[in-house]
């Protein structure tokens, strides 16, 4: 083929030959080996592979080092926005280091993630991420864990986002406290009867959320009321139905504090329909911060969470060696951002409009 070199075909012998080195040599630097190569070997091989345009061979490559260039990440919805953008921060900086994240949905289900576990033994991945949390379901909790085991027997690597009761390393924001400091901004507006809607409760990331929910009110000595706790998917359709639920049950509240952004904002939707203004007959507040939080109508108070500084984070905890058995926490911070969509109680009757509202309509039925 004239007018050029085919680049397709180099091979690591093209690479080391141009460098000056031997075929060894090159191969170590470019697969990443930790055998020790001279600074000025490795930046000759490496001007080398760019002036070829030489790609490396990812199957030879995981035939010498045992390990491919996939970095396995398992959410729970990568249609949310919030993990959706930690995934982003994760494979920004796995694409970095020249590795590939392949990514899968468990859609909250644990037998699911035991699945993908198990598949990605066969995939030998550089390391595994997990993200979103914990879903305790008694069926599936122990092979679950024995998955995360077999994966450890093969020297793979595995980190989570959030917290997992799988005793591996984890960044996270701190739920509990994070959840306590939203609900604290309700009560010193002067809420008391404050709704909790978000779930399942056996998520560790939705437990922790409520515990705080719950040590907040019990502060102020208003204990929380069981009634207006009402678990649902965490969705937008989750949101609207647990309004609907609230409404139902005829329990008076004025404020309401979602487990995400995306419940807020269905909560939101819901509360419009049945007639009810936010924030002068409920206040919202969500969790998380995601993009529209700050478009919407109104703008959302919420939690802010760094999400795509943890997805940056699990990535630098993955390469740091802190991979071992033990679950550590790096917790990155959280911050209350206050918004449109929270304000005093109107007239200081807790719950009035809400009260008003069924009187005059009746209670609609939950979906």
């Amino acid at each position: 083929m004239s007018g050029g070199r085919r680049r397709h075909g180099v091979s690591i012998r093209d690479v080391a030959r141009l460098a000056g080195v031997s075929p060894g040599t090159a191969s170590r630097v470019l697969s990443g080996s930790s055998y020790p190569v001279s600074d000025r070997a490795r930046l000759r091989v490496e001007e080398a592979a760019r002036t070829l345009n030489y790609v490396t061979n990812s199957a030879a490559r995981a035939l010498v080092t045992g390990r491919s260039e996939i970095v396995g990440a398992i959410v729970h919805d990568i249609t949310d926005p919030f993990f959706s953008v930690v995934v982003r921060g994760l494979q920004d900086a796995a694409v970095a280091d020249g590795l590939v994240v392949l990514v899968g949905n468990d859609d909250r289900d644990a037998g699911k993630l035991e699945s993908y576990l198990t598949m990605l033994l066969s995939q030998k991945p550089t390391g595994v991420v997990l993200i979103g949390g914990q879903l305790r379901d008694p069926a599936s909790t122990l092979p679950v864990a024995l998955a995360v085991q077999r994966l450890r027997e093969q020297g793979v690597p595995i980190v989570a986002v959030g917290r997992y009761e799988l005793d591996i390393p984890h960044v996270a924001v701190d739920d509990v406290a994070a959840a306590e400091r939203a609900v604290s901004h309700l009560v010193e507006l002067g809420h008391r009867r404050i709704a909790f809607i978000g779930g399942p409760l056996n998520s560790t990331t939705v437990q922790d959320r409520y515990t705080g929910y719950g040590a907040a009110l019990t502060r102020v000595g208003a204990p929380v009321d069981e009634r207006l706790v009402v678990q649902t998917p965490l969705t937008l359709e989750g949101g609207s139905q647990g309004v609907a639920r609230l409404i139902a049950d005829g329990t008076p509240f004025s404020a309401i504090f979602a487990a995400t952004d995306e419940v807020a904002f269905g909560a939101i939707s819901a509360l419009r329909e049945a007639g009810l203004r936010i924030p002068c007959d409920v206040s919202v507040v969500g969790f998380d911060d995601v993009v529209m939080s700050s478009h919407s109508d109104p703008p959302l108070t919420t939690i802010h969470v760094p999400a795509r500084d943890l997805g940056l984070s699990a990535w630098h905890l993955l390469k740091s060696g802190a991979v071992g058995a033990g679950a550590s926490a790096s917790l990155v911070p959280f911050e209350l951002v206050v918004r449109g969509s929270t304000a005093a109680p109107a007239d200081g009757a807790v719950g009035a409009a809400v009260g008003a509202r069924l009187a005059r309509d009746g209670a609609p039925t939950a979906e």
